[in-house]
């Protein structure tokens, strides 16, 4: 499926070709951490179990101190966890059943990924950093990475605005969408904008900014 988004910044989380032609606002997944090629890659990704589970917490994974064991599926795993292994653990140790959940962790047979939210057993650590989910999230913190390096102040030149047009339908391209962004220099410093472009937009415009 033909995309104008750019492929270097979706499969590297970066683009580094100079004057790329392509766009950079990729689609995206805050809560499952993904980056998407096309808008309609994304709205599929919408309705999967993967995202869906991800919304209402189930893939949520915790630890319990008692047991010394992780706990996947949510607050309803976690509840069949308390009211069975649990409560026979916690009578044998004489300690309180009453523990509340903690944030996963590893432990001596096992390592939490945090951008995956899975715990890994440690003998297929290695396997897991490779496979193509996790590289995907790997990519995604990169990107959005990027991104915030681009917003951030240069040497006390500060830019603040709405950067995101998003889908602008035909109608209201006639007419124009106007967004106020400030380039301000927070120091005693000049400050000279040469040209801007819109990165769905082949063109460059010069400023002069006299």
């Amino acid at each position: 499926m033909h995309s104008d988004n750019c492929p270097e910044a979706f499969t590297e989380g970066k683009c580094n070709t100079p004057k790329c032609p392509y766009n950079h606002e990729l689609p995206k997944c805050e809560h499952c951490a993904l980056l998407f090629l096309t808008e309609d890659e994304y709205q599929n990704h919408l309705s999967t179990n993967e995202h869906l589970s991800r919304i209402n917490r189930s893939s949520k994974v915790f630890y319990c101190s008692v047991c010394q064991t992780s706990v996947a599926g949510g607050q309803t795993e976690w509840m069949n966890h308390v009211r069975h292994n649990h409560s026979n653990q916690a009578h044998g140790l004489g300690a309180s059943p009453n523990v509340q959940p903690q944030i996963a962790t590893s432990t001596n047979d096992t390592s939490f990924c945090e951008l995956c939210e899975m715990v890994v057993e440690n003998v297929h650590w290695k396997v897991h950093l490779g496979c193509n989910k996790h590289l995907a999230r790997v990519t995604f913190f990169r990107y959005k990475a990027a991104i915030e390096e681009a917003e951030a102040d240069k040497r006390g030149i500060g830019i603040e605005g709405v950067f995101e047009f998003d889908c602008i339908a035909p109608q209201t391209a006639k007419r124009g969408v106007k967004n106020l962004i400030t380039i301000q220099a927070k120091r005693h410093t000049q400050c000279i904008l040469f040209e801007f472009k819109l990165s769905s937009s082949n063109s460059t415009t010069s400023i002069n900014s006299g």
